[in-house]
């Protein structure tokens, strides 16, 4: 682990938790409905699974949740779910929203779902956007069509995001495999635009010439980082007097913009 990269998880864990970000600007009031709202949607999910799963729901009643309703809780027909209705799968695939609803009244004669949520925790982007983290278990029970019984328990993790215009919330991602934080951490640093970068690093040193703002990439063996500042140099000078050459290792600086590998 690098050097680099311990300082980076230092300065954000111990340094400067919450900095550039936005939760002065939503109320706990406001935090707590919208938590509850997300607890709605969530409500909603589980409603929405268990009608398509039950056997006594009508063909037009399962069309309408699989084109029409899954609309007011997902924010798109592009949303991504990772696929857990089959517990031998051992590669990790993703479905659009419509194709894992099908798939429900596909893969089962009938199925119900219980989704008990353990946690609904805030975030904020760097862009300074709002959503929410929901950490949940989800119980399945049924039989598939080929008359097999199954059960299973899994950890599962719902993000929703608010829009500050509408005020709506929407689910955008349900997913079992959690990305790691330490990549998390790395994709939203990297991202994060220069201004931003200046305001939540610059008092962070690195080097004598490095401050944490000017890493423009990082990964968890080093980093790149961008400044504008003096370098020395080395100047090789060839001196020719009666047919003879000297050759003298000198140093220059120079002023510029650098970029150096940080390990």
């Amino acid at each position: 682990m690098s050097k680099v990269y311990c300082l980076f998880v230092l300065f954000f864990f111990f340094v400067a938790p919450g900095a550039g970000l936005a939760q002065d600007d939503v109320s706990p009031e406001k935090i707590a409905e919208y938590k509850a709202n997300v607890q709605s949607l969530v409500d909603f999910l589980e409603y929405s699974f268990n009608t398509l799963g039950n056997p006594k729901t009508s063909a037009r009643d399962k069309d309408v949740i699989i084109n029409q309703s899954y609309s007011k809780i997902f924010r798109d027909a592009d949303v991504q779910i990772e696929d857990d209705l089959d517990d031998d799968r051992v590669t990790l695939i993703n479905k659009d929203v419509q194709a894992y609803l099908k798939d429900i009244d596909f893969f089962f004669s009938e199925v119900e779902f219980a989704l008990n949520v353990s946690s609904i925790d805030q975030h904020f982007t760097a862009d300074k956007e709002l959503y929410f983290l929901v950490t949940l278990t989800r119980t399945l029970t049924g039989i598939t069509i080929m008359g097999e019984n199954v059960s299973s328990n899994k950890e599962r993790f719902i993000e929703v995001n608010f829009d500050d215009v509408t005020q709506d919330l929407r689910i955008v991602s349900i997913y079992t495999t959690k990305i790691d934080e330490k990549d998390e951490l790395f994709a939203w640093w990297n991202s994060m635009p220069e201004a931003w970068r200046h305001v939540i690093g610059h008092e962070a040193i690195i080097t004598d010439t490095i401050r944490l703002s000017n890493v423009i990439e990082i990964n968890d063996t080093m980093a790149i980082a961008q400044y504008y500042g003096m370098k020395v140099v080395p100047v090789d000078t060839i001196l020719v007097f009666d047919g003879d050459t000297m050759h003298i290792e000198e140093t220059d600086t120079i002023e510029g913009l650098f970029l150096d590998t940080l390990t």
